[in-house]
């Protein structure tokens, strides 16, 4: 007994309020971006920070969203040890408040932020800070602009 062909699902027709088949494939997206992770550690212990210092940490580039970033103590400093963790135009807009001096568990920032013509990971030193090692690593995505 021959096997059946099986029949295609047709292609639903886009109508003027539902865009969500209107390519030839069904796939409700023409053009995918690509999905970043930025990662980087400072150790002040080679590159001390007076307090109220700032250091510029990485690059988001254009078109990038952040939806998120985390911190890791990976060497404590010692003595009273806190950072705010930002961007260039707002310093602490993904968190007021890392304790550099507890490697226990990381600190999650959830805060997502759009960069649309790029921007720059900062990280401000609330004290002295020479001992220290941390890891930050930004994850997001960079749309893929159609021009």
């Amino acid at each position: 007994m021959p096997t059946p062909t099986p029949t295609p699902s047709p292609t639903p027709t886009p109508t003027p309020d539902d865009l969500r088949h209107s390519g030839s494939t069904g796939i409700p997206v023409a053009r995918y971006g690509e999905l970043l992770e930025l990662t980087q550690e400072v150790d002040f212990s080679e590159n001390a920070l007076a307090a109220y210092g700032i250091f510029k940490v990485f690059d988001f580039p254009a078109a990038f969203r952040v939806l998120g970033v985390c911190i890791e103590v990976l060497t404590e400093e010692g003595a009273t040890a806190m950072l705010k963790v930002g961007d260039a135009t707002d310093y602490d807009v993904f968190s007021a408040s890392v304790n550099a001096n507890d490697d226990s568990v990381p600190t999650f920032c959830d805060v997502a932020k759009s960069y649309p013509a790029g921007g720059t990971l900062t990280v401000m030193a609330l004290n002295d800070m020479d001992t220290a090692v941390i890891r930050i690593t930004a994850t997001g995505y960079r749309v893929k602009l159609v021009n």
